[in-house]
């Protein structure tokens, strides 16, 4: 069914997506969307006109944390999170 989120109604996910990056955009913590959707499948449409795709979008977000870690390799070999400090670099957006 539709739901109410302040004044905002949720009528599809298209909706809800639109409100997650407004609220988002509001508190700071998102900073916008990457305009290319990157493709990553298509087939013809189930009735055989158009087509149905599968593509990624990606949202550009920003979070404090007290560590940052990355994926390296310990002496046997296995997967285990390294902490590291990231490059001094201002970027913006």
């Amino acid at each position: 069914g539709t739901q109410e989120a302040g004044l905002f109604r949720v009528n599809t996910p298209e909706d809800a997506m639109q409100l997650y990056l407004n609220k988002g955009q509001e508190a700071g913590s998102v900073l916008g969307e990457m305009p290319e959707r990157v493709l990553l499948s298509s087939e013809v449409g189930p009735d055989g006109h158009g087509y149905t795709v599968v593509y990624l979008r990606q949202i550009i977000e920003r979070q404090n944390v007290q560590d940052l870690y990355k994926l390296g390799l310990n002496e046997t070999g296995e997967m285990v999170p390294v902490r590291f400090a990231p490059p001094k670099r201002k970027v913006t957006y």
